[in-house]
């Protein structure tokens, strides 16, 4: 031990407020990573590499609801110094799909968000960086589900994506001052889900086999290699066009009637980039996967996967 004074504050709370409004509070806070490593008795809770805090005042009514946070992730390091990102503050207004008229829905997702972030170099040279920035981001979509037939579920659906940051990478990619940018995407994908088989047993089980195509295709812009990241607006894949196949087995409890056991066979294909790599072998087909859940009671769950390739099996 180097005999330094060593702490830790954990801070949980859920309030029901007047008016729709709830709040949620979750604080964690350690003096340092060693902490962890020398008192926590938890393997988990003693390997840890980073400590997330949150505050959240939310309002939901009807399909809309309406969130204001504050954030600070904290990421350790081992050769240099600590990454912290906060939110300070951020803005969400989302919808869910709501029907338009003529079979069509409509939804959205927007976020305006104030950021910074700080971390230190410490080779070749001691030396420490900081930034601020804000986001604006809009994302409106458009679903139009079809039942051509009793068996037979086909839904398209489009959206855009538009993201501003008021600071950007520059040309070389090493600093933060190429000034504001915005980054602009197309996403459609087509589902088709069916026929579908099911047999009902004499007890009042029932078993369900539904096979299922979709196709996603997003559209690629050249400011995204420019962007900071932040969460999952900013890590979104572009360029893609993946078609998948699979096939999914619910099984419905007798008494109950409720979901009790599903499983989800399936493999993607990449009109574009390659899905799996082994080596320098690159493959535009993913593993095949299986999925399984299982709701065995109310209060208990668990969740099993698989993953196969010709050259290599994990799960």
């Amino acid at each position: 031990s180097d005999h330094r004074k060593r702490w830790d504050f954990t801070w949980t709370h859920i309030q029901n407020l007047k008016k729709g409004w709830y709040f949620v509070g979750d604080i964690n806070l350690i003096s340092d990573i060693n902490f962890s490593r020398a008192y926590q008795r938890d393997f988990y809770k003693g390997v840890i590499s980073g400590l997330d805090s949150r505050l959240f005042l939310v309002r939901n009514w009807g399909p809309y609801s309406f969130t204001t946070k504050m954030e600070r992730d904290l990421q350790y390091f081992t050769t240099s110094g600590n990454l912290v990102q906060k939110t300070l503050p951020g803005f969400e207004l989302r919808s869910s799909l709501q029907p338009l008229g003529g079979g069509l829905y409509f939804g959205f997702e927007s976020s305006a968000d104030a950021f910074h972030k700080e971390w230190a170099q410490y080779l070749p040279k001691a030396k420490k960086y900081s930034f601020a920035y804000r986001r604006l981001d809009l994302h409106p979509f458009f679903e139009w589900p079809l039942h051509p037939f009793l068996w037979l579920d086909v839904t398209p659906r489009v959206g855009v994506r538009t993201t501003g940051y008021t600071k950007s990478l520059d040309k070389e990619g090493a600093n933060y001052d190429g000034g504001s940018i915005w980054r602009n995407y197309l996403q459609s994908s087509l589902s088709i889900t069916g026929p579908r088989f099911f047999r009902k047993f004499k007890n009042g089980g029932k078993h369900v086999i539904e096979p299922y195509i979709k196709y996603d295709y997003i559209t690629k812009d050249a400011n995204a290699a420019r962007i900071p990241y932040f969460d999952e607006v900013d890590r979104v894949a572009l360029n893609q066009s993946i078609l998948k196949v699979g096939i999914r087995n619910r099984v419905y409890g007798a008494k109950s009637k409720r979901l009790i056991l599903e499983s989800d066979l399936y493999q993607a294909h990449s009109f574009k980039e390659d899905l799996s790599r082994l080596g320098k072998r690159g493959s535009k087909n993913s593993p095949v996967t299986m999925l399984v859940r299982a709701w065995p009671t109310r209060a208990w769950s668990g969740d099993r996967s698989e993953e196969h390739t010709a050259e290599l099996q994990s799960h």
